[in-house]
């Protein structure tokens, strides 16, 4: 008999140095923004009332299995407590737990404290923009 091979787990991209040129470029843009907002009124952001969700179609095991197939395997491996290679391929097995806990979410009206971090790097791009890493699974919630 054969055994069959197994994808190995991808290898993690180690987190670029920004040079000091870069953080100065950083402080800079942070320096002018302040500058350029310092004399602007704070928000007026008005409270709203919003009246309570009268009824909502469940997710399905299905849906979630779908979603989680069409996601990219992007992953965070920070923040992720198992590679999304891995949740991806066991996505039949945890379809009920993941299923389970958006619909309570949606029906509590309550997000997981776990899901709501982020970890946010500089990325020493041409347009200087920062990356947001989540979890996997959060954006589903």
């Amino acid at each position: 008999m054969r055994r069959q091979r197994h994808a190995s787990a991808p290898k993690q991209q180690p987190t670029p140095k920004l040079t000091p040129v870069d953080l100065q470029f950083f402080r800079d843009k942070v320096n002018k923004i302040r500058e350029c907002t310092a004399a602007v009124p704070p928000p007026v952001i008005a409270d709203r009332r919003v009246p309570p969700m009268s009824s909502f179609v469940p997710e399905s095991q299905r849906e979630i299995v779908v979603l989680l197939h069409n996601t990219p395997s992007k992953s965070c491996a920070a923040l992720d407590h198992i590679p999304t290679w891995l949740l991806k391929r066991l996505s039949a097995c945890i379809a009920p737990v993941i299923c389970y806990q958006c619909n309570l979410s949606i029906c509590s009206g309550i997000f997981p404290p776990q899901l709501k971090q982020a970890r946010v790097l500089p990325l020493p791009k041409k347009n200087h923009r920062g990356s947001r890493h989540v979890q996997f699974i959060s954006p589903y919630f």
